[in-house]
């Protein structure tokens, strides 16, 4: 291989690193209310099975 052709696979394994790191930047992170409203049926959220409290319920904007 020569330096064009290196050159190139740097830039392309960059560009798909720059892509996964837009589209899945939260993954690993907390998981986010999905408006389902079972929280405020049951008090407790069916994605984590934490229970909800009244101020979570408004930052998660359920209703």
């Amino acid at each position: 291989m020569n330096w064009f052709e290196i050159g190139f696979l740097l830039f392309l394994a960059a560009g798909l690193w720059g892509v996964f790191r837009i589209f899945y930047r939260r993954a690993g992170g907390p998981t986010h209310c999905v408006c389902c409203g079972k929280c405020t049926a049951t008090g407790v959220c069916i994605l984590t099975g934490r229970p909800v409290t009244d101020s979570g319920e408004k930052a998660h904007g359920g209703s």
